[in-house]
């Protein structure tokens, strides 16, 4: 879980609403959820399903967990190797890439090289998922 002091929230606060200071993480932000989503349209398609709700149980254990699901789908190495972890610069302790949109969203900063690392990954991921779902 990534915690986020009082100024991180007031900043995160302010800066989601106003589109003219939609900043790097907002935009990172939105790039993990886009993944997110792209991720589990893939699952439903493969799997013939048309709801989420046919899969609730694997959401509630792996909802964030974008490593799991391109696991799950058999993304190739090719797409998913490198660094899908980050530190935060204030802590420096290594956090898992689904912990990743907390981070986004609370305004916390990560580590910079992580961050582009992350974000590159994630790129990657939504490539192959524009790919998968013919978008």
């Amino acid at each position: 879980m990534v915690h986020a002091t009082l100024g991180h929230l007031r900043k995160a606060f302010l800066r989601q609403r106003q589109p003219t200071l939609l900043q790097a993480q907002c935009k990172n932000l939105l790039l993990f959820y886009a993944v997110e989503c792209g991720l589990k349209a893939a699952w439903l398609n493969r799997n013939r399903l048309r709801d989420t709700a046919e899969i609730e149980p694997l959401l509630k254990q792996r909802g964030h967990d974008l490593v799991f699901w391109t696991k799950a789908l058999y993304l190739p190495a090719t797409i998913t190797n490198g660094n899908a972890g980050f530190r935060l610069r204030s802590g420096k302790i290594r956090l898992d890439l689904e912990s990743a949109h907390q981070a986004w969203r609370y305004g916390t900063d990560m580590e910079p090289v992580d961050e582009v690392a992350l974000v590159t990954w994630l790129e990657r991921v939504w490539d192959w998922a524009r790919a998968e779902l013919q978008l």
